[in-house]
């Protein structure tokens, strides 16, 4: 595990960072995916984590919206998202 750690270290996503911006998360990933030829996303469970941290403990319920939209966009075909979307959005 620790050699997994070091090969993608600068790429784990620290609590602090989720309170900038989902834009923040998505251009680190981005840049991720160009480095390694095909495209990586954050697991789905973890960004809908984030948004209900957003909504629920933190009470923004923008950027709540933003995190269950970036799922929508990293995982277009699975149905769960639009639901957190429709039931808190």
């Amino acid at each position: 595990m620790d050699g997994l750690k070091y090969i993608f270290r600068g790429q784990m996503i620290h609590d602090a960072e989720m309170h900038n911006s989902s834009a923040f998360i998505k251009s680190k990933f981005e840049k991720l995916s160009n480095g390694l030829g095909y495209k990586i996303a954050l697991r789905e469970d973890l960004v809908n984590f984030f948004a209900n941290q957003f909504l629920y403990t933190h009470k923004d319920i923008k950027k709540s919206f933003l995190y269950f939209t970036l799922n929508t966009e990293n995982y277009p075909n699975h149905h769960f998202k639009f639901k957190n979307i429709l039931t808190n959005g």
